[in-house]
């Protein structure tokens, strides 16, 4: 998804360690059993939409819908927005 609505360096390596974590919780909470990819994808839906909403709201958003979402976006790629 970081390609698709360019998400921040930041933000994608938060989401990530976020989904590592989520992960590891979810091994310890199965048991002997591997956890439920669906309940891992599940807990993490809520980070990844509000990551994702949090770009979108940004000046500097350049991705999917970018031209009609950010209207900044001409003055992000001529470089005056940092």
């Amino acid at each position: 998804f970081c390609n698709v609505f360019r998400i921040r360096r930041r933000y994608e390596l938060i989401w990530a360690a976020c989904f590592i974590g989520n992960f590891i919780v979810h091994l310890s909470l199965a048991g002997d059993g591997m956890p439920s990819v669906l309940a891992v994808a599940l807990t993490q839906l809520p980070i990844t939409v509000f990551f994702i909403w949090k770009e979108i709201r940004s000046e500097r958003y350049h991705g999917i819908g970018s031209r009609r979402i950010n209207p900044d976006l001409p003055s992000y790629l001529s470089g005056e927005i940092p």
